[in-house]
Protein backbone atom coordinates (compact mmCIF):
# COMPACT_ATOMS: atom_id res chain seq x y z
CA UNK A 1 0.00 0.00 0.00
CA UNK A 2 1.39 3.91 -1.18
CA UNK A 3 1.37 6.18 2.12
CA UNK A 4 -0.82 8.90 1.03
CA UNK A 5 0.65 12.59 -0.21
CA UNK A 6 -0.52 15.50 0.89
CA UNK A 7 0.99 19.18 -0.85
CA UNK A 8 0.24 21.90 0.99
CA UNK A 9 0.75 25.46 -0.94
CA UNK A 10 2.92 27.90 1.24
CA UNK A 11 4.02 30.15 -1.80
CA UNK A 12 1.09 32.62 -1.13
CA UNK A 13 1.90 33.21 2.24
CA UNK A 14 4.33 35.08 4.66
CA UNK A 15 5.01 32.69 7.20
CA UNK A 16 6.60 35.75 9.53
CA UNK A 17 3.28 37.21 9.46
CA UNK A 18 0.70 35.51 12.20
CA UNK A 19 -2.78 35.97 9.73
CA UNK A 20 -0.74 34.18 6.78
CA UNK A 21 1.11 31.69 9.88
CA UNK A 22 -2.44 31.12 11.07
CA UNK A 23 -3.67 30.17 7.22
CA UNK A 24 -1.15 27.75 6.79
CA UNK A 25 -1.78 26.36 10.55
CA UNK A 26 -5.52 25.89 8.86
CA UNK A 27 -3.83 24.23 5.84
CA UNK A 28 -1.46 21.77 7.85
CA UNK A 29 -4.70 20.97 10.10
CA UNK A 30 -6.77 20.32 6.67
CA UNK A 31 -4.53 17.82 5.09
CA UNK A 32 -3.57 16.30 8.14
CA UNK A 33 -6.94 15.47 8.88
CA UNK A 34 -7.50 14.04 4.91
CA UNK A 35 -4.85 12.26 5.44
CA UNK A 36 -5.66 10.64 8.57
CA UNK A 37 -9.38 9.99 7.44
CA UNK A 38 -8.75 6.67 7.15
CA UNK A 39 -8.47 5.68 10.80
CA UNK A 40 -12.27 6.42 11.52
CA UNK A 41 -13.04 6.10 14.87
CA UNK A 42 -10.13 4.89 16.45
CA UNK A 43 -9.28 7.93 18.24
CA UNK A 44 -5.64 6.53 19.66
CA UNK A 45 -4.85 5.80 15.80
CA UNK A 46 -5.76 9.01 14.64
CA UNK A 47 -4.41 11.53 17.09
CA UNK A 48 -1.08 9.07 16.53
CA UNK A 49 -1.50 9.92 13.19
CA UNK A 50 -2.34 13.75 13.62
CA UNK A 51 1.05 14.10 15.08
CA UNK A 52 3.02 12.37 12.91
CA UNK A 53 1.91 14.04 10.35
CA UNK A 54 2.49 17.63 11.95
CA UNK A 55 6.24 16.10 12.84
CA UNK A 56 6.51 15.64 9.32
CA UNK A 57 5.60 18.99 8.21
CA UNK A 58 7.82 20.50 10.99
CA UNK A 59 10.65 18.45 9.13
CA UNK A 60 9.68 19.76 5.31
CA UNK A 61 9.88 23.05 6.41
CA UNK A 62 12.82 25.33 5.30
CA UNK A 63 15.05 26.93 8.29
CA UNK A 64 13.77 30.49 7.38
CA UNK A 65 10.22 29.09 7.13
CA UNK A 66 10.36 27.25 10.76
CA UNK A 67 11.98 30.99 11.74
CA UNK A 68 9.72 32.93 10.07
CA UNK A 69 6.74 31.03 12.29
CA UNK A 70 8.69 31.10 15.33
CA UNK A 71 8.08 35.40 14.55
CA UNK A 72 5.01 34.75 14.35
CA UNK A 73 4.35 33.19 16.87
CA UNK A 74 5.84 35.82 18.93
CA UNK A 75 3.66 38.20 16.93
CA UNK A 76 0.52 36.18 18.43
CA UNK A 77 0.18 34.41 15.93
CA UNK A 78 -0.24 30.89 18.49
CA UNK A 79 0.22 28.39 15.74
CA UNK A 80 1.56 24.98 17.23
CA UNK A 81 3.37 22.31 14.76
CA UNK A 82 5.61 19.80 16.95
CA UNK A 83 8.82 22.08 17.45
CA UNK A 84 6.39 23.89 19.93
Amino acid sequence: RQEPVARIPVGDLRLSDPADAKQFARRVDMAARETCDAFGNRALAARACLADFKAEVKDALSEKQIADLRAANRAGAKVTLAWN
